[in-house]
């Protein structure tokens, strides 16, 4: 299952396509061992070059300072973006990764919320899932 984590980013010294060993966190920034576990799945972001080339994949914490790549589904060169690529970004030493989420996830869960016919319910995403909380908010009912 994915894991979700907040304000989590780090350094990396990796070179290649391969997996990525986590040298610590930023400034201001948790370890993405301070929230996770080995085995756990996260949606992740590389930011590498200086943030002009970037990546968007799921990817497999496998101890507490290695994250595999494990689906690649998106990648940023430059100005050319290409979904779902083959390989991922040829990282050169000196990246940020961070977990993320991306606009996918977001219209899948607005769409369940327009499918449920109820505008005004909040959907929840943890670990048993995806679902809705309703009730009063500042005096008003939530439908």
């Amino acid at each position: 299952m994915h894991q979700y984590g907040i304000w989590i980013k780090e350094t990396t010294g990796t070179t290649g396509t391969g997996t990525i060993t986590l040298t610590g966190p930023i400034n201001g920034f948790a370890s993405f061992a301070s929230q996770m576990s080995a085995g756990d799945t996260v949606l992740y972001s590389i930011g590498d070059n200086g943030g002009s080339n970037r990546e968007l994949g799921v990817g497999t914490l496998t101890s507490p300072t290695t994250l595999a790549r494990t689906t690649i589904r998106a990648k940023l060169i430059g100005t050319t973006f290409t979904a779902n690529p083959s390989t991922g970004l040829n990282l050169s030493g000196s990246a940020e990764v961070a977990v993320t989420t991306d606009a996918l996830l977001l219209e899948w869960a607005e769409s369940i919320r327009q499918s449920t016919g109820h505008s005004g319910e909040v959907l929840v995403v943890g670990a048993g899932g995806l679902s809705g909380l309703s009730g009063t908010v500042d005096g008003g009912v939530v439908p």
